[in-house]
């Protein structure tokens, strides 16, 4: 088995970094004591993985005969996989102070870097990699640090919207000004269907048919209004698609936010 500073072995980890063998489907993990994640410990633990997954956890589970058994010192405890949700390590790159939400973390992602190797044998399973810079920089991605053959891979995209709040006009118009964008977009496009539908409908209605067929082929199918990227994320949130992490500089902050929120459910 691995050893880790400081004597951790990650329970999400067993069927990837501590199996003997990539072929292994299915192995048993012994370990002195085994923290849940739920403030339970278990000693004297048994940990059975399948397929590269922990089907069952107990104290003092018998083990078939033929199952593979990984013995670990008693120094070493069996713990979840550690999850860094804001996080830049492994990356570089320098990023803005103002409102870009289309922009995404995982277009900076070096799966190879050896930084994801590091977070691995620490513990950690799951990164929330962020875009650098500060306002709205952009939305995270979901890394695996043990992703395969090649180092980290991303397990989700846009998980949510990285956002700084400052107790300054700024950071409040970053937020109001992207809903109000979104407000005139949706202005905008309500405008352009009813156009459109008004023109099908009157070519439906057109008795003569090659009339019919020549307006419906000049009208063609519907095309939305173009979209400022800055709005998409917006009204994802809107609906409930996107979600927001905030970061506040002091508690007042939090003051500030919900004043930019006004009453958008977000």
């Amino acid at each position: 088995p691995m050893k880790f500073p400081p004597c951790l072995i990650p329970l999400a980890m067993a069927g990837l970094a501590m199996a003997p063998a990539a072929a292994q489907d299915l192995f048993a993990v012994r370990a002195r004591y085994l923290h849940t994640g739920t403030g339970e410990t278990l000693e004297h633990a048994v940990m059975l993985v399948a397929d590269g997954k922990i089907v069952t956890i107990g104290e003092d589970l018998p083990i078939e005969r033929g199952i593979p058994v990984l013995e670990l010192d008693e120094d070493q405890v069996l713990i979840p996989g550690l999850v860094n949700a804001y996080s830049r390590i492994g990356m570089s790159g320098g990023g803005y102070s103002d409102s870009r939400p289309y922009i995404k973390a995982s277009d900076e992602l070096n799966p190879s870097s050896s930084a994801y190797k590091s977070a691995l044998e620490h513990g950690v399973v799951t990164l929330g990699q962020v875009p650098a810079g500060t306002g709205i920089p952009g939305r995270a991605v979901a890394v695996r640090t043990a992703g395969g053959p090649m180092g980290a891979s991303a397990a989700a995209d846009s998980v949510y919207l990285k956002v700084q709040m400052r107790s300054n006009s700024s950071s409040k118009r970053n937020i109001s000004d992207g809903f109000k964008k979104a407000d005139q977009w949706l202005e905008k496009e309500a405008k352009n269907r009813k156009k459109y539908d008004d023109a099908k409908e009157k070519a439906d209605k057109e008795k003569d048919k090659d009339k019919k067929k020549a307006a419906l082929a000049k009208l063609g199918e519907y095309k939305p209004t173009a979209k400022d990227p800055k709005v998409e994320a917006f009204l994802e949130m809107r609906k409930g698609e996107l979600k927001m992490l905030v970061s506040l500089d002091r508690a007042g902050t939090y003051l500030h936010l919900l004043d930019a929120l006004g009453e958008e459910d977000v």
